[in-house]
């Protein structure tokens, strides 16, 4: 995995693909955007864009779909988008499939507004969501990434969301982020100028390019979060618990410690001290949290640790500065 602290143009790889508009809207002069980048999802895709629609309060908004699948324009697709029969909404086909990234960078560039939010296809957005965004940028003075507590649902269990009596935020930190406490990417929320200047999402980091992306973005400007649940997050369709791909996610998160660590003394620090105990901890929580069986075995072994045992006072001692370093 190539240094994270470096920068590439990853628009620049799809520019000859065409995005043919065959919905567009009415819409002039949006203050903020909604995108959501499909593929093959024409299920989950019905809730997402109805929440995109479902927003209270009088702001000008689009919703720019954008659908990497090349016979996305079969009438079937197209009129189902059609069915919505709203003025928001702007509907894109790639004439060729361009991979996740460069689906998501194409959205970026589909955008028209300064700030552009991603909701994932089978994701969802609350009523408030871009009311609440618009009052978190201008308090925040404009940052470069705002991010949002999310709801964990599934088909059977629909998220409830509740209107904000106010809203809190935290900043996100070089610090914070190298000790696993940074933002989801569902309804994350970025300048798009800025977006663009760093090159975008890089498929050379999949399957943590939105990951890379947040960190990247905290090298040139500001992230923060918004501690309102504003997006819900479907867990049962998730790219993350099909096979070897959350082993892949810990590899590369390991990876991008240890970049960060070639760069700042604080993160550097941290990994002379507890480098095995802290890769052991992210293992069992990663499994924990998605119910894989990622073996630690493997992970340690392409890091050049012997055995997948971390020393258990390093690990309580580790656990007890972790609880201070996160208040």
């Amino acid at each position: 995995m190539r240094d994270i602290y470096t920068f590439e143009d990853n628009f620049k790889k799809y520019h000859a693909v065409n995005s043919k508009c065959v919905v567009k809207g009415s819409i002039n002069n949006p203050e903020i955007s909604i995108f959501i980048p499909t593929y093959k999802r024409t299920d989950t895709i019905v809730e997402t864009i109805k929440s995109a629609l479902n927003q209270i309060g009088k702001i000008n908004y689009e919703v720019v779909i954008v659908n990497n699948d090349p016979e996305g324009d079969k009438s079937d697709t197209r009129d189902f988008i059609r069915s919505f029969y709203d003025k928001h909404i702007y509907y894109y086909i790639n004439e060729k499939n361009i991979g996740l990234c460069g689906n998501w960078n194409r959205g970026l560039e589909l955008c028209r507004a300064e700030y552009v939010a991603m909701i994932h296809d089978d994701d969802m957005l609350s009523p408030w969501f871009l009311s609440s965004m618009m009052r978190a940028i201008e308090e925040n003075e404009y940052p470069f990434i705002i991010g949002v507590n999310s709801l964990n649902f599934d088909s059977k269990n629909k998220p409830e969301f509740n209107m904000p009596k106010r809203l809190s935020y935290r900043e996100i930190s070089k610090k914070s982020f190298f000790y696993g406490k940074y933002i989801t990417i569902a309804g994350m929320t970025v300048n798009r100028r800025l977006a663009i200047s760093i090159g975008g999402y890089s498929e050379d980091f999949y399957p943590n390019e939105d990951t890379i992306f947040i960190y990247q973005a905290l090298l040139k400007g500001r992230v923060v979060n918004i501690n309102n649940n504003l997006a819900a997050y479907r867990k049962e369709v998730n790219l993350s618990l099909k096979d070897g791909v959350m082993n892949k996610i810990i590899s590369y998160t390991e990876h991008t410690r240890r970049s960060i660590a070639s760069h700042e003394a604080f993160a550097e620090r941290w990994m002379n001290m507890f480098d095995k105990e802290y890769l052991y901890r992210y293992i069992c929580s990663a499994n924990k949290h998605w119910g894989t069986t990622v073996d630690a075995k493997d992970i340690f072994k392409e890091f050049g640790f012997s055995e997948a045992v971390p020393n258990k006072i390093k690990l309580k001692v580790m656990n007890l500065l972790l609880r201070i370093v996160r208040l």
